[in-house]
């Protein structure tokens, strides 16, 4: 469909932990002579609980989504990308330490973290630009399917919109020499900190936040 702006939309249902689908969209972009300016990737999902209590194939997905197909469309993407792009990973204040009962959905965080950094080094000869959006607590529908039956995670601090978050990041990538972008003076003294103590007194930290022993 056409905009106001003139921009052309071409939309896309498909399952990103589906490597069919994937390869889909890498032909669509060869077809059409993509060149694109601004890549966003967004698609992710969690799940709060012991290890025990998410299904293993929730756990294997959220690598597929958060990491996986997060790689697959930044590199297929690039190709189509001259100087001045610019690929923004969404990311999140969680990929700066492990947290138990959210260990795998840290964990894959902390890889688009460092995946992020990497890769922002490997483009510069290109004037590409790779930006990690690390943000807190959002108010999105992530907290719809990330289930807390078992109340694991029981204290959120400071609350952001998403329109917050979208906001700032956008009038960040526009001038930012740092990879990293982290909302709120908090969320930024907290990265900075835990890299000043051990990680196991950051986990425990976080356990005693949440009302575990």
């Amino acid at each position: 469909m056409e905009l106001k702006y003139g921009q052309k939309i071409v939309p896309f249902a498909l399952d990103l932990t589906n490597p069919d689908d994937l390869e889909s969209i890498a032909l669509e972009l060869k077809n059409q002579k993509t060149e694109i300016g601004l890549l966003i990737n967004c698609a992710g999902f969690g799940r709060f609980g012991k290890y025990d209590e998410i299904p293993l194939e929730d756990s294997l997905k959220m690598i597929d989504l958060n990491c996986k197909a997060l790689v697959y469309l930044s590199e297929i993407c690039i190709p189509f990308m001259s100087a001045g792009a610019k690929i923004l990973q969404l990311d999140s204040i969680a990929a700066f330490q492990p947290l138990p009962y959210l260990n795998v959905y840290g964990a894959t965080k902390s890889f688009v973290m460092n995946y992020s950094l990497a890769l922002d080094k490997e483009l510069a000869d290109k004037g590409i630009r790779v930006y990690a959006l690390c943000p807190g607590w959002t108010k999105t529908e992530f907290f719809d399917g990330a289930g807390n039956e078992s109340g694991a995670v029981t204290k959120f601090n400071k609350w952001f919109t998403a329109d917050e978050i979208v906001s700032y990041a956008l009038r960040k990538i526009q001038k930012s020499k740092k990879v990293l972008i982290i909302p709120s003076l908090n969320n930024k003294i907290q990265a900075v900190l835990v890299k000043f103590v051990s990680k196991n007194f950051v986990m425990n930290t976080w356990l005693k936040q949440q009302n575990h022993k």
